[in-house]
């Protein structure tokens, strides 16, 4: 999917398998600006690396509301997730859920398998260790 691109109300219910890498329920490899939106997958998806139940690979500054996965998904190697299989860059996801099956060899998650992003990883990380350095109450 190129620059700039939408992706509106749109759906796949089909079994979808990839030999290789970017694999996704409704789309491969979305790239910079790029929008999908009130979007679903219910159909199984399988691939190697970077497979998602809805998008294979997300590109920076690249958003996706809305949007959701019911079908399985499984990868042979590194990056599989129920909604995205790999977020790089700034990619936003607001408002959508997977609720398939998911399964990999390595960097697998519910939503997302792996996000690459230096700074979001950080703020995680500061936001996590804020949190844990609270004060209990003593009730």
């Amino acid at each position: 999917m190129d620059a700039d691109a939408n992706i509106n109300s749109s759906y796949n219910t089909g079994t979808i398998s990839g030999a290789a890498n970017n694999v996704g329920g409704l789309v491969g490899y979305v790239l910079l600006d790029a929008n999908i939106n009130t979007s679903y997958n219910t159909g199984t998806v399988s691939g190697t690396n970077a497979v998602g139940g809805l998008v294979g690979e997300v590109d920076a500054d690249a958003n996706i509301t809305s949007s959701y996965n019911e079908g399985a998904v499984s990868g042979a190697a590194n990056y599989v997730g129920g909604l995205v299989g790999y977020v790089n860059d700034d990619a936003n996801i607001n408002s959508s859920y997977n609720t398939g099956a998911v399964s990999g060899s390595n960097v697998v998650g519910g939503l997302v398998g792996d996000v690459n992003d230096r700074r979001q990883h950080q703020l995680l990380l500061q936001r996590r260790a804020l949190s844990l350095a609270r004060p209990m109450s003593m009730a």
